[in-house]
């Protein structure tokens, strides 16, 4: 009877023990991996691997801007690597001076051949939109014609499809260089990713437009309603920028924002992060060269979300960008835009 009690209870153990066991565990669901930052300049670095060495040697950096908004965007990215800063406007001040690498904005970028030919011994990183047939090998150029504007252009317009409360929002851009285009089509195909019913209007203007006119036609549609704009890179945003300002629209941007603007978005073909990773690979000498093109897969196109105190953007709606990204990184999902033309496919 004694052993017979004694099984029973050994029984009794087991099964409640095998049920401790199937009970689930509750897991949480994953975070998106979205960024939320206050309006200071981007200092994201681009998730690229980065080379190993064991010695790390010092360089002194010179950027060729008279831009100070650019400059306080790249500046932070040579003292994170300890580098010795110096700023010109004029590239032959700065190789007169002896430094090792030349940081050109998109304006100064137009030389950025010829200095690099006429200064061997100088390192030398442009930003530009066009393609350049052929580089020294001193020379690398970020940015180009196979840069994904358009997949910065459907997460931005995937945004605004959520942030608008009256199913109405606007892009601002240059559809007359390629480059425009693919930000306004990347745009238009992310708002109907989320905003099916979603009217949309288009601002156009040609790269050099006066303040005014720009002025006059962004507050003309805001005026019709539209209470989400965004406002694509190009030489009319900063005029549209101010000419918001002090409306009541949510604005979603192609940079960062500088100190005083409340952006609720910014989707940035990210030159900080890219001049990162080129700086740290010529630190431990192994400098690229060549082109290298924006793109969700090289970790260069930054998703940020900077202001929203209305909560236009919910933690599901950073979580359907996120999966987004994720997908048009992957080549899973498409944008619908020609990568190369800009042309709705």
């Amino acid at each position: 009877m004694i052993l017979f009690r004694g099984r029973i209870l050994t029984c009794m153990l087991c099964v409640f023990v095998a049920a401790c066991t199937a009970t689930p565990t509750p897991t949480l669901p994953p975070t998106p991996n979205i960024i939320v930052s206050t309006p200071t300049p981007s200092e994201a670095i681009a998730p690229t691997p980065q080379p190993s060495a064991t010695t790390i040697m010092p360089f002194t950096v010179g950027a060729v801007s008279a831009d100070e908004g650019w400059l306080s965007s790249v500046r932070p990215v040579a003292d994170k690597l300890g580098a010795r800063w110096l700023e010109s406007a004029e590239a032959s001040a700065l190789v007169a001076q002896g430094v090792q690498v030349l940081i050109l904005d998109e304006a100064a970028s137009a030389q950025a051949n010829a200095l690099a030919q006429a200064n061997p011994q100088v390192f030398i990183v442009a930003r530009s939109n066009f393609s350049l047939a052929e580089t020294p090998p001193n020379l690398l150029v970020l940015g180009g014609p196979a840069s994904r504007e358009d997949q910065a252009g459907f997460l931005a317009g995937m945004a605004a499809g959520f942030a608008t409360e009256v199913e109405r929002v606007a892009v601002v851009s240059d559809p007359s260089v390629t480059f425009g285009k693919k930000y306004r089509n990347g745009f238009t195909a992310g708002v109907r990713y989320t905003c099916p019913k979603c009217q949309i209007d288009l601002v156009d203007f040609p790269a050099i437009t006066d303040a005014p006119t720009v002025s006059a036609a962004v507050q003309k549609t805001a005026a019709l309603g539209t209470d989400v704009f965004w406002i694509a890179p190009g030489g009319y945003a900063e005029a549209a920028f101010e000419a918001l300002a002090g409306r009541n629209v949510s604005l979603l941007a192609g940079r960062a924002p500088y100190a005083g603007e409340n952006f609720l978005v910014s989707v940035t073909l990210d030159f900080p992060a890219a001049l990162s990773t080129a700086l740290q690979n010529y630190q431990a000498g192994q400098p690229l060269s060549g082109q290298q093109p924006f793109s969700l897969a090289s970790g260069n196109i930054t998703f940020t979300v900077h202001l929203d105190p209305n909560g236009r953007l919910s933690i599901l709606d950073l979580r359907d960008i996120e999966t987004a990204r994720e997908k048009l990184a992957s080549g899973a999902l498409e944008t619908g835009v020609d990568p190369l033309t800009g042309e709705e496919k």
